[in-house]
């Protein structure tokens, strides 16, 4: 019965790391925010199982691995962005600044 939760956690993953690889922030920002859900769905779940089994626990160890990775991945890819962009405006208000 649980086991649809774990298998919308390994599509939403396979969308975050396509989302990470174009650097897809927004779309980021969104599978993150239904990850949470997720997760937070199947801890709370009142009818959900007391205890899970072995490959579900390695499935959401393996998950919190992945989240950590997510995170610093974003980071870098982000501080990458925020200075592609910032050069660009910079030199942009240079041309402008000297072209007349």
């Amino acid at each position: 019965m649980i086991q649809q939760p774990f298998d919308q956690l390994a599509v939403l993953q396979v969308k975050i790391e396509d989302a990470l690889e174009k650097s897809n922030f927004e779309e980021l920002e969104t599978l993150s925010n239904r990850l949470q859900s997720l997760v937070n769905l199947m801890i709370s779940a009142e009818n959900g199982p007391t205890s899970l089994e072995k490959h579900e626990i390695e499935t959401l160890v393996k998950l919190a691995e992945k989240v950590k990775k997510y995170e610093a991945l974003t980071a870098e890819k982000f501080k990458h962005y925020t200075y592609g962009v910032s050069k660009s405006r910079k030199m942009h208000e240079a041309y402008k600044q000297h072209r007349g």
